[in-house]
């Protein structure tokens, strides 16, 4: 959460901060307060404004018990924020491995949110200066 409210800051540093801004101070910053920090500024922002947030190696979050229930909350958090009409498009994007067990059932329509891929990704050939000749000379001959 910190690094996204930071990330926004860098990236839109017009916005209005007061919300920070009047917390400053406070020694211990709450989940509480970055998840208003974060509705704050996704309500700022103009509507051409595509936001993504990727999360990735979401395994090992589900796998360590002593942090797994608040990282599913902050998902949760971030689920809620991405189906909110503000005025931004907020995408989260969670990436999984495919053994994941948790937090992909999160997602509350499955069939259309979550997308699954292969394990193994099939080997391309190389695209070398011989193939690109052949694969020219094939499908533009006409050019001749």
């Amino acid at each position: 959460m910190r690094t996204l409210l930071g990330q926004l800051l860098l990236k839109f540093p017009n916005l209005n901060y007061e919300y920070l801004i009047k917390h400053r101070d406070k020694n211990e910053i709450s989940i509480g307060f970055l998840y208003g920090a974060l509705e704050n500024l996704l309500i700022q922002l103009p509507p051409e404004v595509v936001l993504f947030c990727a999360i990735e190696g979401v395994k090992i979050y589900e796998d360590q018990a002593s942090v797994c229930e608040e990282v599913e909350e902050v998902i949760e958090f971030l689920i809620c924020a991405s189906q909110r009409s503000v005025r931004c498009a907020f995408k989260l994007i969670l990436a999984c491995p495919w053994n994941s067990h948790k937090f992909y059932k999160l997602a509350p329509d499955q069939d259309k949110d979550v997308l699954w891929i292969p394990s193994q990704v099939p080997r391309q050939p190389r695209l070398t200066s011989t193939v690109w000749n052949m694969l020219m000379k094939t499908n533009f001959q006409f050019l001749r």
